[in-house]
């Protein structure tokens, strides 16, 4: 697909057309089910340990996708594992799925 000069047709075509559609709600990471009316919901099917290996095995994807909480974004609903801000790479990371 890189190597076409012209989408016109295609189904590519099609999705970046859907897209440009949404606008803004494009990057929008979840809406809040109608069902629970709560984000996180299922937090309380995992083990703290099993909580804490993902925290510590996946810190750049947390904080890419914007599952870290970090004192620079309080109002994070998403949010769900801590972490204290500090690290310059994972705060370059941080949310990078918008850009």
């Amino acid at each position: 697909m890189l190597g076409e000069r012209d989408l016109t047709g295609t189904n590519a075509e099609r999705r970046i057309k859907e897209v440009i559609a949404k606008g803004s709600a494009a990057t929008q990471t979840y809406k809040l089910k109608e069902t629970t009316k709560k984000y996180n919901i299922n937090n309380t099917m995992y083990t703290a340990d099993q909580k804490a290996w993902i925290k510590d095995h996946f810190k750049e994807m947390l904080h890419f996708f914007g599952y870290a909480n970090v004192p620079q974004d309080p109002d994070n609903h998403t949010a769900y594992y801590d972490y204290d801000g500090t690290d310059p790479f994972l705060n370059n990371i941080y949310r990078g799925y918008e850009r």
